[in-house]
This record gives C-alpha cells, sequence and structure tokens, in this order.
C-alpha cells in the first residue's frame, strides 16, 4: 500500500530512500568502526571518518550528483532520519549514565571528588577564558560570547566514561586503586558537566518553553531533575528489578520498561525547558549498578544501542559537515592544546591536594581523564544544533575529542611502563576479576 506524503506520511519511494540511507550510513559506520578498533582505536574514531566519506565532505565534492540523490531528498526523509537518530541518542546516553556509579565515589571518598572537582573546573575555567581572550571572530563572532564560552569550556571540561573505562580493562587497572579513583572521578565530571549544560541549554537555548526563565529558575530545574529522576530511580529501581525478574521475561520485559523510563524522563526533561538528553542520561545514572541483573540488562541495551544507534548518530554528525572546509589549524591547535594542558594540570593538582604523589599512577588517571570521545562529541552536536556554535567551532571541537580519545590508551601505557615496577598502590585486575567494560565509543 502507497502512503501519501501529502498527508504527512512517507510514501513508499520516500521510505525506500529511508532505508538507503540509514543502510548506506550503518554499512559504513560498521565497517569504518571496525577499521578503527583493528588500529587500536574507539569505533567512533572510525564512524567519524565514514560521514566523512559519504558525507559532504568526500562524496559531496568527488560526486555531487550522487550525495544529492542518496541524502538530498525530501524534508519528510530528512526530518524522519534526523528523528530517529535522535531518539537513538537517548539510548546511547541512557547507556553512558548507566556507567556513572556513584557507590564508586562513596568507596573512594574524598581523593576522587577532589580529582573529579579539579580535573573538571580547571579547563573548564580555561575554556571559558580562551573564548573570551581571543578575537570574537574564532568563534563566529556572536552577540554574546558568554553562552559560547561555557560551552566550549564545557567540552574541553569532559572526560569519555565508557572510553576511560575500557582502556583502564585492557591496562588490567580497572579494579586497581587507579582504576577505582579514576571511574568514581568521572562520576563527578559527569554530573558537573550535564548539569551546566541543562543550564545553559535552559537559559540560551532551550528546547522548549523559554529562556525569560533565567539562571536562577534553570538551576533549580536541573536540581529537581537530579533529585527526581536520580533519586526516586534509585530508590525504586531494586524493587522493581525483583519484581520484573519474577513476573515478566528476563530481561526483555524489563528492557521494555527501561525503554519506557527513559522516553518519560526525556520528555519531563524537555518539557522544562531543558535537554531531553539530559533526562535520558539521569535515567542511566538512576539504574546504574554491578550486581547481576543490573549488568545483564545493561549489557543487552548496550549492545543495542552502541551497534545500531550511536553508529547512525556519528556519521550523521559528519554527514553534512564540511570537515576540510570547516577545519581551522589555528583553532584545532589551541582546543587541543588547552584541553590537554589544563585537563593534566587539574587532574595532577586535585591529586596534590588530598595527599597523592605525583606518580606514574596520577600520571596514568591523568592522560585517561583526558579523553573526550564519544561524549564529547555528542555534547558539540547539541551545541551545533541549538545554535551556540558554528560549524567551524564545531568541527574543531569534534576534532579535539578525536586526537584526545586516540592519545589516552598510548599514554596511559607509557606512563604506567615509565619507572619499572609496582608502586603498591595498585594491583592489576585479574582475567576473571575485572568487570565488563562497555564497548569504546
Amino acid at each position: 500500500m502507497m502512503l501519501s506524503e501529502e498527508g504527512g506520511a512517507l510514501g513508499f519511494d520516500s521510505f525506500t530512500m529511508l532505508m538507503l540511507q540509514l543502510a548506506v550510513m550503518l554499512g559504513v559506520a560498521v565497517v569504518c568502526g571496525r577499521v578503527a578498533q583493528r588500529f587500536g582505536q574507539p569505533a567512533v574514531v572510525g564512524e567519524i571518518i565514514g560521514g566523512i566519506l559519504v558525507g559532504v565532505t568526500v562524496l559531496g565534492a568527488l560526486a555531487p550528483d550522487v550525495f544529492d540523490w542518496l541524502f538530498g531528498g525530501s524534508v519528510a526523509v530528512t526530518t524522519t532520519r534526523d528523528a530517529l537518530v535522535t531518539l537513538g541518542m537517548l539510548f546511547f546516553l541512557f547507556v553512558a549514565g548507566s556507567e556513572v556509579d556513584i557507590g564508586e565515589v562513596r568507596s573512594v571518598g574524598v581523593r576522587a571528588v577532589a580529582i573529579g572537582l579539579a580535573g573538571t573546573l580547571t579547563p573548564l575555567a580555561a575554556g571559558i577564558a580562551l573564548v573570551l581572550a581571543t578575537p570574537s571572530d574564532w568563534w563566529g563572532a556572536p552577540d554574546d560570547r558568554w553562552p559560547v564560552a561555557v560551552f566550549v569550556g564545557l567540552c574541553l571540561a569532559n572526560s569519555a566514561n565508557p572510553v576511560l573505562a575500557r582502556i583502564l580493562m585492557d591496562l588490567g587497572l580497572l579494579k586497581s586503586d587507579v582504576g577505582r579513583t579514576t571511574m568514581a572521578a568521572t562520576v563527578v565530571d559527569d554530573l558537573v558537566i550535564w548539569g551546566v549544560f541543562a543550564v545553559l541549554l535552559g537559559t540560551t537555548a532551550p528546547s522548549s518553553g523559554s529562556s525569560d526563565a533565567g539562571l536562577g529558575v534553570s538551576l533549580l530545574l536541573v536540581a529537581a531533575m537530579i533529585v527526581l529522576v536520580v533519586g526516586g530511580g534509585r530508590l525504586l529501581a531494586r524493587p522493581a528489578l525483583n519484581f520484573l525478574a519474577e513476573r515478566s521475561t528476563w530481561p526483555t520485559g524489563f528492557l521494555g520498561c527501561v525503554a519506557v523510563l527513559i522516553l518519560a524522563a526525556a520528555a519531563a526533561s524537555d518539557a522544562v525547558g531543558l535537554h531531553a538528553f539530559l533526562g535520558a542520561f539521569l535515567a542511566g545514572v538512576a539504574l546504574a549498578g554491578h550486581d547481576r541483573r543490573h549488568r545483564e540488562a545493561h549489557d543487552t541495551m548496550a549492545r543495542f544501542a552502541l551497534g545500531f544507534f550511536a553508529p547512525l548518530y556519528f556519521v550523521s554528525m559528519a554527514l553534512g559537515t564540511d570537515m576540510i572546509g570547516g577545519f581551522d589549524l589555528v583553532l584545532v591547535t589551541a582546543l587541543t592544546l588547552v584541553a590537554c594542558i589544563t585537563k593534566v594540570v587539574g587532574v595532577l593538582l586535585g591529586s596534590v591536594l588530598v595527599g597523592l604523589p605525583l606518580d606514574r599512577t596520577t600520571w596514568s588517571v591523568a592522560w585517561g581523564l583526558n579523553a573526550r570521545g564519544a561524549t564529547g562529541i555528542v555534547l558539540a552536536g547539541v551545541g551545533r544544533t541549538s545554535g551556540i556554535i558554528d560549524e567551524r567551532v564545531f568541527v574543531a571541537l569534534v576534532v579535539m575529542s578525536v586526537l584526545t580519545t586516540i592519545m589516552a590508551g598510548p599514554l596511559m601505557s607509557w606512563s604506567m611502563q615509565r619507572g619499572g615496577g609496582g608502586d603498591g598502590r595498585s594491583a592489576p585486575d585479574s582475567a576473571q576479576g575485572a568487570r565488563p567494560a562497555t564497548p569504546p565509543v
């Protein structure tokens, strides 16, 4: 049966083009992601490259007619594809949030809080200073540079939790002292970054509602969302898991309920003028846990989100962006240098404040937290779609995120090998004892 576009539904031809676009995007993401992993890099690096290859940068330049035929279709196709990709990112951010284990902060204590805060606030302040101290043309000559400054600072301050977990696992350090401290520090980092980010969007580019609410109201809304979603979710999660395990097919029944929670939290976040991504992320934090039932359900959701939705998202981000025409070497160099220096300095400063020696494990923590990974690219994408940054700044932030992710593993390995034997502060994971990590993105 053929449906008419005039009635709001996709016609047969449009539906066919939508399926073809998704097939091409997912296919190039799988191939390029696998190639990246063969070279020891996260799949997201290959997925971004895949988007460059089939997007305006390469295919659009070499074969513009082919690109226009494949991706320059009707508005209905583009709108549906973008909606599907956005929906997928809700599940991706749920998975990212589920890696935020608040219990790790309680077990490691003051060290993780100090390292997390210093490692977050130092690059955040540096990013703000960089934007305010450099020519306005660097940042697209905005009328008000403060939103851009705070946003760039957030992107520089971000650390990639899933990437770091995989790196620590590969190094045999996930359950060691350095691993537990590092992962707990990322909890502090994530909560600060996404909380401030939601306030920024609520005051400058709300997805719904009005920016007239002001900073104070936005702060209250973010605090209320954290308390309601995280507090309520953690209070009810374990009884709900036990109830579902006894009365429904496990884990499929649970996954359906999780999907309802993700969509409801995202809708609530969007309805009060915050970005829907915040609600999905907080839903993941609420259901984070390491018992068998949590991990089984989490791993099932993670495989689907990271195997289908995430690759489509990262390919789509480079699809319509001219990564060559928008590339500014000076801006990329400045952002990357400031990001690396201030993140490492901030982590080392936090370590000194709590009395930790600046030995190889501390340096390893610093280099690990320097990886921005997929979450850095997601932040950059939301900033562009919200109108906070232009395409040139977006390209620079994406390149910075990719470069810091690529260098994290080798620099952590180099730091741990420097100086030879153990320092008595960390014991490598056993092959059986290490917690499985989410596939790196």
